[in-house]
């Protein structure tokens, strides 16, 4: 029996990269079928246009890998990285938006703060607290505005939230980069460059100033601190990793899977003793940095345990709303005002859960599987807009020609939804490649990679349902994507050679 269990522990490594590989392949396979079904609802000559664009891909990516001046390729990277920099600037103030849904509280609450020095209405931080560290960051930014230029108006505002949101996408793209280097080469960061760069969904979202982009640095630093971690094995690594994916908690909760990756992997990678001891340091500033963070904010807004009790939604509602019949598994409204109907935490977790059960029993087996695993994945994977088409429709400033083409009521939406659905559908090509390579990245970055995007993706299934809610590991799957297109076109190089 311990001959057996050593046997297993020895042999971990190789289940676990089994099983992960498995469910990615077979869960990129779906996704790419149900994008080639839907694809035909916008327009066929995407069909024609898709060899089209693998093939100048696969010419670019060829060109670069043959390029051996590393100073030259740096160069490169940088000038396009400042040319993205300012695009994100011009399709910010190209696709301005009214204040509405979470986005324009924030920014009516903000505002207001910076004017008066105070919240005008807290209740819906207690309703969502993981709102209250985006709302807090904004408030302090207004506020130094306030200072520097007095009472401006509510679109002076705007536009300083739409250059800091250029400025935290751009570190984003420079941080993905840095970890692209360090994980391969300059080559491949190059490529990662270029074809983040080139996801327009990102760049479109520069206008809203909210949790999707502001958090979208975090994956890349909290991998990079990793990398350090694994070179240096100093502990001092495993605390910034710890406490800054508590930051990433406090703004977007679902960046915690990049925690839970690399614990999978440090179990992967050490004995058990070593493991835990590490996993107990990492719980341990975890729980001491998130008593912290939350105190903080709950000081910070005024919010005590009884407005907790009175007005906090559990993670129940997400789960109800989630499940509600005839719908995608997306935002309800009607759902939103039953849970605020009951008038403490508890019986709003009871309530919900309640019809949680009685709709699960409606659904049955069947029903369940098709409504998670259909209907649900359907609506996340296949919209190639990620909701920045739907989003940025709402009350816009202009009509700009930009707008016309990225908003899904501009007269040349269908145009961006075809170059989409092709670009999309050629980075699930490079997941399913990436995905049949035993290794292709250092330090099984690319392992750690694949359980981000497989937890979020399992997440998403039993989580309200948005494809926004993607937006924050969009480089990563670039990242991921064209390390199978890079090993794919390096092999057949090496091979003709």
């Amino acid at each position: 029996m311990k001959e057996n269990i050593q046997k297993w522990w020895k042999g971990r490594a190789d289940i676990i990269f089994s099983v992960i590989n498995f469910f990615f392949l077979v869960f990129f396979i779906y996704v790419f079928v149900l994008n080639i079904l839907n694809i035909g609802n916008i327009s066929w000559f995407a069909f024609l246009l898709l060899p089209v664009f693998i093939l100048l891909s696969v010419f670019t990516i060829k060109k670069i890998i043959t390029i051996k001046d590393n100073q030259l390729l740096h160069k490169i990277n940088k000038i396009i990285q400042i040319i993205n920099f300012i695009f994100l600037i011009f399709m910010g103030f190209s696709l301005r938006v009214g204040f509405s849904w979470d986005y324009g509280g924030l920014q009516r609450y903000a505002i207001n703060y910076a004017r008066t020095g105070s919240y005008e209405d807290v209740v819906y931080l207690a309703i969502y607290p993981n709102n209250q560290f985006i709302f807090w960051f904004l408030s302090v930014f207004y506020r130094v505005v306030f200072w520097l230029f007095g009472d401006v108006s509510d679109m002076f505002y705007l536009g300083t939230s739409i250059v800091l949101n250029a400025c935290f996408i751009s570190l984003a793209v420079y941080l993905y980069s840095l970890l692209a280097k360090k994980i391969k080469n300059e080559k491949f960061s190059l490529l990662v460059t270029i074809f983040t760069v080139i996801f327009l969904p990102i760049a479109s979202y520069t206008s809203i100033f909210y949790t999707d982009t502001t958090a979208l640095f975090f994956v890349p630093l909290i991998l990079l601190l990793y990398l350090k971690y694994l070179k240096k094995e100093k502990i001092i690594y495993l605390l910034l990793i710890s406490f800054v994916s508590v930051m990433a908690f406090s703004l977007k909760a679902t960046l915690i899977f990049c925690l839970f990756a690399i614990v999978l992997d440090l179990f992967i990678k050490n004995d058990f003793l070593p493991f835990f001891k590490k996993f107990v340091i990492v719980l341990v500033t975890c729980l001491i940095s998130l008593t912290v963070v939350n105190n903080l904010l709950s000081s910070f807004f005024k919010i005590d345990d009884a407005m907790y009790d009175r007005y906090k939604f559990p993670h129940t509602h997400h789960v109800m709303m989630a499940l509600y019949p005839g719908a995608t598994g997306g935002y309800i409204s009607e759902e939103v005002q039953y849970t605020k109907s009951f008038t403490n935490y508890n019986a709003k977790k009871k309530a919900n859960l309640k019809v949680i059960k009685k709709r699960l029993k409606n659904y049955g087996v069947s029903g369940t599987l098709k409504h998670l695993a259909y209907t649900k994945v359907n609506k996340v994977w296949t919209n190639v807009a990620f909701g920045s088409d739907n989003y940025t429709s709402r009350y816009p400033f202009n009509y700009s020609k930009v707008f016309q083409v990225i908003s899904m009521t501009g007269k040349y939406h269908k145009y961006s939804l075809i170059y989409l659905y092709v670009l999309w559908i050629f980075f699930i090509v490079g997941l399913l490649m990436a995905s049949l390579k035993r290794t292709v990245l250092k330090h099984g970055f690319l392992q750690i990679s694949k359980v981000i995007i497989l937890l979020l993706a399992f997440f998403l299934m039993i989580w309200e349902a948005n494809s926004r809610y993607l937006v924050q590991i969009l480089p990563l799957i670039v990242l991921a994507s064209i390390s199978g297109w890079y090993e794919m076109i390096n092999d057949d190089r090496r091979e003709k050679q």
